[in-house]
């Protein structure tokens, strides 16, 4: 089945979508666009003032992405040169509003130089004139959040959050709602989807370990692991490097359009660009909702655990499904088939567990015991979570995104 996703761009697309923050700074949002040193205010979702700005002297001195205000200062010391704050020739002006970039060195303030405004003059900081940095100090409470934006286009209420709300993904023809908050986004002139809520349609299964800050996509062919932010990701333990980054953007994770081509095996016929649209085409490899092979090695402690080609662990989300009698020896475990309750029973020490086919209701030694996902017959082989083996015999698992291993180690 070929599945087809359009992105449609309906410039000047009238509407305004909310962000849904739920913090003290959920009433305003601050946008920065360094292609026309721009500053947009927005309160209560709505654009209320764009003011002119300085930003970086090079295109890579002020930091693109997502922030936040981390603190206010009125009058702020002039370290470097040792001025203090107030003084005429005080390079930060009157007010400073610190950004979470850059370990706080980044952030939004006057300066001492009124010709400069509007301009790209500064070391990465955003200037404003005295008198617009006193008006917007005195609007935003600390935890603002400040998107830093790159791209050929004025301020309007599709900018809201940064996201292109004139960019529209379809999918066979039909418009994806994307959540709320993940919208289509532009960095460096770069079109980005929001991965995690596209994956499965795309044949992908999709696993985040928020730790390690590593997303994973599986199919029948392919198993690659990106990490947030960084360039270098890995396709089927190779590793390599891109162009741009993965990004998180409210809490989705982003993907540049071209990973889509180059990586995710969909076609991108940009011969439809003058005609406003993108069509991507991709096979669909693997029945959305069903686990898929993944091909990746297991230790019990030190020792490898030897596999054979019907043993892969299988990719159900984020969980990873293990046959179990792999593991029988190393894990010192008894594997059997309960014919009364049509279930597989695993016995490890005075611990029994009980596995009903078709059912996430289990029972530990006689207790309710809900696993998910179910256990999956695969080649005549019982695949269960290492989560659930984990908590039902005091296990614990770890997964090593260099070398392809997931390490079991019983406490």
């Amino acid at each position: 089945m070929v599945r087809i996703i359009v992105l449609t761009l309906f410039f000047f697309l009238g509407g305004i979508l909310g962000t849904g923050f739920c913090e003290a700074a959920v009433n305003t949002k601050i946008i920065i666009n360094k292609q026309n040193n721009k500053l947009a205010f927005y309160q209560n979702n709505q654009l209320v003032k764009i003011f002119p700005v300085a930003t970086g002297r090079e295109p890579s001195y002020t930091p693109e992405g997502s922030f936040k205000i981390i603190n206010k200062i009125i009058n702020p010391y002039y370290i470097k040169l040792k001025i203090d704050g107030g003084a005429p020739d005080n390079p930060l002006g009157n007010r400073w509003m610190g950004l979470n970039a850059g370990g706080g060195t980044y952030g939004i303030h006057g300066n001492s130089n009124p010709a400069s405004i509007g301009t790209y003059a500064s070391g990465g900081c955003i200037r404003m004139s005295n008198n617009d940095v006193i008006w917007l100090y005195e609007r935003i409470p600390i935890g603002t959040p400040v998107e830093i934006i790159n791209y050929s286009m004025d301020f309007d209420n599709n900018l809201l959050d940064g996201e292109r709300r004139d960019i529209i993904v379809k999918l066979n023809g039909e418009e994806v709602k994307l959540p709320r908050g993940a919208g289509p986004l532009i960095r460096s002139e770069q079109v980005f989807l929001p991965i995690t809520v596209l994956a499965e349609q795309l044949g992908f299964q999709i696993q985040w370990d928020g730790p390690n800050s590593t997303l994973v996509l599986v199919n029948q062919t392919k198993q690659l692991f990106f990490i947030v932010d960084s360039k270098t990701y890995s396709l089927n333990l190779v590793k390599r490097e891109a162009q741009f980054a993965p990004l998180i953007h409210n809490s989705y994770i982003y993907l540049p359009l071209y990973f889509f081509e180059d990586l995710l095996g969909a076609k991108i016929n940009w011969d439809k660009i003058n005609e406003g649209i993108a069509w991507l085409e991709t096979d669909n490899l693997t029945n959305v909702g069903k686990p898929v092979p993944y091909p990746i090695g297991i230790n019990v402690g030190t020792k490898n655990v030897a596999l054979n080609d019907k043993q892969t662990p299988l990719l159900f989300g984020k969980h990873i499904l293990v046959p179990v009698i792999a593991l029988e020896n190393l894990l010192g475990l008894e594997l059997s088939w309960d014919e009364s309750r049509v279930a597989v029973k695993i016995k490890h020490n005075e611990d029994i567990l009980i596995l009903p086919i078709e059912s996430n209701n289990g029972s530990l030694n006689e207790n309710d015991f809900t696993i998910y996902p179910q256990i999956v017959f695969n080649n005549g082989i019982a695949f269960v979570s290492v989560d659930d083996l984990a908590r039902a015999f005091n296990l614990t698992s770890s997964f090593d995104y260099n070398t392809g291993i997931l390490t079991i180690n019983p406490q």
